[in-house]
């Protein structure tokens, strides 16, 4: 690796930072495809109550994970050299660390291994990953976010042929195939990026970039929380057939949407980075508006009148419960897709707090929904208020950005 050639995304020129968020954007596409596969395998050989255990390990993971970097890790892009090299070891470290603790877990509980473990894991790889966008590597990183899933769902595919069957073992497989590339990857990625820390040199990095665990960092936590509270909640509630049926219908429909909406919002911000951190940047985007309310309502539509056939061809006797779910979250979808790309400019305004609101808001309103959800019995009743009440957070943060766009905040 040229550790003395570093080229920042933020540092390309348009023509290349669009051309290379192109190719990340289709290796992305790909590997959710590809992730989607493996599901689609697992539906076909575990019950719906093994697959609901499974789904809710990597859900604790997500946010284990969050909890670990703090936000901090959102910093990398912005390093020069120096800061780089011990940013990358300070994170190396923690997750060196939990990595060790999750062996001691093994002596308490089989379950908290596999999170501790997998929340280590996660944490290097999403190090691995934002270091290699800071340095402009695309190409590497398309390739990664490919082989993530085949990595995963290939040792998951070899385990199946055990007798012995169980959430936990399905998901140690899952993430000691992620561990192998993660290993891999992090030997020719961060290992050359490795220092000596010095405690001076720490406490200077965390003071320079303190706004991230301040504000990116909490925030990034509710918004994991809120939308993994489901998995949470129902699995513990309504059992683990419930949980499946709902992680199938969020992953077949929101997931791919998210990936969508971020790479627009990703695509057009690009063309705005003589903007980076000023309000402005939120002024230009109104040729962005009807686009995105076009999209959202086209594939709001597809959802209700073409996933139904989709989820029978898939799931068999499960269908009709996991399309009732993706109908439900159609409201998230729109959502998703109308607003949230806009509200992603925030990151480029001195408007960290406004972020952190957004995140707060969602994360109560998830809290709301599913405890109302509880009262009733009723597990798609909390899923529908939920959807409606990110639907009408979203409104508001449009409007807020208009407020910006008429110079009134």
């Amino acid at each position: 690796m040229k550790n003395s050639v570093l080229r920042p995304l933020t540092n390309m020129s348009k023509s290349d930072f669009i051309g290379k968020s192109s190719i990340l954007f289709f290796a992305t596409i790909l590997a959710n495809v590809l992730s989607l596969l493996g599901i689609i395998m697992l539906t076909k050989i575990y019950s719906m109550e093994i697959l609901g255990e499974f789904f809710a390990v990597i859900a604790i993971t997500s946010v284990l994970t969050i909890l670990l970097h703090a936000g901090f890790i959102q910093a990398i892009p912005l390093m020069n050299e120096e800061e780089l090299k011990v940013g990358v070891s300070l994170l190396t470290v923690v997750s060196a660390i939990v990595f060790g603790l999750s062996l001691l877990c093994l002596l308490l509980s089989q379950y908290l291994f596999v999170l501790a473990m997998a929340a280590a894991i996660s944490n290097l790889g999403a190090l691995l990953e934002i270091t290699l966008i800071r340095e402009g590597r695309v190409r590497f990183i398309a390739a990664y976010r490919i082989a993530l899933p085949i990595s995963s769902f290939t040792l998951i595919l070899i385990y199946s042929q055990s007798l012995t069957v169980n959430a936990y073992w399905l998901a140690l497989s899952y993430y000691v195939g992620m561990l192998l590339l993660v290993l891999y990857s992090a030997t020719l990625v961060l290992v050359p990026l490795l220092v000596k820390l010095k405690p001076v040199q720490v406490i200077k990095l965390i003071r320079t970039y303190n706004r991230f665990p301040r504000y990116i960092g909490p925030g990034l936590l509710f918004h994991a929380a809120a939308f993994n509270l489901p998995i949470f909640v129902g699995l513990h509630y309504f059992g683990g057939a419930t949980i499946s049926a709902y992680t199938l219908a969020y992953r077949f429909v929101i997931a791919p949407m998210n990936v969508l909406g971020q790479a627009l919002g990703q695509a057009y911000t690009s063309k705005l980075s003589q903007l980076y951190r000023h309000s402005n940047v939120l002024k230009t985007t109104f040729s962005l508006d009807s686009l995105l309310f076009s999209l959202a309502v086209i594939v709001s539509l597809l959802i209700y009148f073409i996933f139904p056939w989709v989820s029978q061809w898939l799931f068999d006797d499960n269908h009709i419960q996991i399309s009732e779910y993706a109908f439900a979250l159609i409201p998230l979808v729109f959502s998703m897709l109308s607003v949230a790309p806009l509200s992603n400019l925030f990151q480029f305004t001195n408007r960290q707090r406004m972020i952190l609101g957004v995140q707060l808001i969602t994360f109560l309103s998830s809290l709301a929904s599913f405890f109302i959800g509880v009262l009733l019995n009723s597990f798609m009743t909390a899923v529908v208020i939920f959807s409606l009440m990110t639907l009408l957070k979203y409104g508001w943060v449009y409007f807020e950005i208009i407020k910006v766009r008429n110079g009134e905040a």
